[in-house]
């Protein structure tokens, strides 16, 4: 008696560069090394989709592909593997970076090439049941840390009202350029709604910024960590923070705690090591610099300096960026830029300290004073939100920040958070955030 198929429920959501599906099939068509050309398909559509969430998770333009480790995912061997590569940056739909490689030790650094994205959905039950495995959301859970904190972070859901907000974002025009199919209405990525008659179908384009929110929709969870001493990344942390009050846990909107000036007070700790390696003391400078991150007025200083409106909120996060790109973490040149000099001027010794932590001009370490600071963070922030699980309390960090649905855990958190602070004599400021009685723009 033949044996009856199991019949799988729900879809794969995946993203390839817009208007390009049938540029897929075509490459699914030509290659030579699969005979079911749907199967072939997914995996061009997983190299390269899961290259972008590989780009968004770690922040990085570029990331290696081990192609032993893309060969395990797709279900390929070594030639396979390697024309699914080949094809994609011959299309142009990724850009090899060989200067990456060193053998035993690093792979070919590979970045996704597109300007906006399209959804596709697979339907699980028309293709094969290893093709499945291999579209699944697969989570590294070696570690018992990041089990218990998948466990948590799985519980959360977004209000199904989002949808009614994308479309308001739409209609004021908040995105980019034709990031949006004229007339194309946002589909509903909850429930079964999204089955379809065809195997592989593309919905269409979607804006950068929804593509999380989609992705939580869909209860599509991922989690990873790059090293053991690096941020965790899960689909909260590239989510932009407009959406947060659409957030739920446990069936309850947010309660969080921020450190105000978060990365410029950690760094605080990398520069009284150095001014007391150094100069056997904490320099004044030091000192002063310590006093305005814990005031939660750092920004303020070098935004009045150059002109710039204290008071708007788009300013300000536009003004953060400008001074983490041209002060942290800036390659070290001849070539000065304004914000490097008047931070030089104001804060000497903490200059000092990033130019030595860097490894000083031209170095190609410039990026470990980042690395140093992520690392602190995590130290303190991810490590206070396991001990609250431990202690039974459901509790989310999206890097410097933590979330909860419990008051007493958020105030356990910042009772923790200052305890880890003083052992580098560092008394941060919070700013507390509440979207159970924050207004609901829906």
């Amino acid at each position: 008696m033949p044996r009856k198929k199991e019949q799988k429920e729900g879809y794969h959501l995946k993203f390839i560069p817009s208007g390009r599906f049938d540029e897929l099939k075509e490459l699914a068509e030509k290659n030579e090394y699969f005979k079911n050309k749907t199967i072939c398909l997914a995996k061009y559509i997983e190299a390269f989709s899961n290259t972008v969430e590989r780009s968004w998770n770690t922040e990085k333009e570029f990331v290696g592909i081990s192609q032993r480790i893309l060969r395990e995912r797709l279900c390929c061997d070594n030639k396979e593997v390697s024309k699914i590569l080949k094809d994609l940056v011959e299309a142009k739909m990724l850009e090899i970076d060989k200067s990456t490689f060193e053998a035993a030790v690093s792979a070919w650094s590979y970045k996704p090439l597109y300007s906006s994205l399209e959804i596709v959905i697979i339907n699980r039950n028309m293709i094969s049941k290893v093709t499945d495995q291999m579209l699944s959301e697969k989570v590294s859970l070696k570690c018992k840390k990041l089990q218990k904190y998948y466990s948590v972070v799985s519980k959360i859901k977004l209000e199904d009202t989002v949808i009614n907000y994308m479309n308001n974002v739409i209609t004021r025009g908040n995105i980019d350029g034709d990031a949006f199919v004229p007339g194309y209405t946002l589909p509903r990525l909850t429930g079964d709604n999204c089955d379809t008659s065809v195997p592989i179908k593309a919905l269409g384009k979607i804006p950068t910024e929804f593509i999380p929110v989609y992705k939580l929709l869909a209860g599509k969870f991922r989690i990873s960590r790059p090293n053991k001493n690096s941020r965790v990344y899960t689909n909260i942390t590239n989510l932009a923070r407009q959406y947060r009050k659409f957030l739920r846990l446990n069936g309850q909107p947010l309660k969080g705690i921020d450190i105000s000036n978060s990365q410029p007070l950690i760094a605080t700790i990398l520069f009284r090591w150095y001014s007391e390696l150094a100069y056997n003391e904490v320099k004044q400078d030091v000192i002063e610099y310590q006093a305005s991150c814990e005031s939660g007025k750092f920004y303020e200083y070098f935004m009045e300096l150059n002109g710039i409106d204290t008071n708007d909120a788009e300013k300000r996060t536009w003004f953060k960026k400008e001074f983490f790109g041209k002060v942290f973490f800036t390659k070290e040149v001849e070539k000065e830029n304004y914000l490097k000099t008047q931070f030089k001027e104001k804060y000497p010794t903490c200059f000092e300290a990033i130019f030595n932590v860097k490894g000083g001009m031209y170095s190609n370490k410039y990026n470990k004073f980042a690395i140093h600071m992520q690392e602190i963070e995590t130290q303190i922030i991810f490590e206070t939100n396991i001990k609250l699980i431990d202690m039974g309390y459901d509790v989310v960090n999206i890097f410097d920040s933590l979330y909860s649905d419990s008051d007493e855990a958020i105030k356990l958190a910042e009772q923790f958070m200052r305890d880890e602070f003083k052992q580098f004599n560092i008394h941060p400021n919070f700013k507390k955030e509440d979207y159970s009685v924050a207004p609901f723009d829906s």
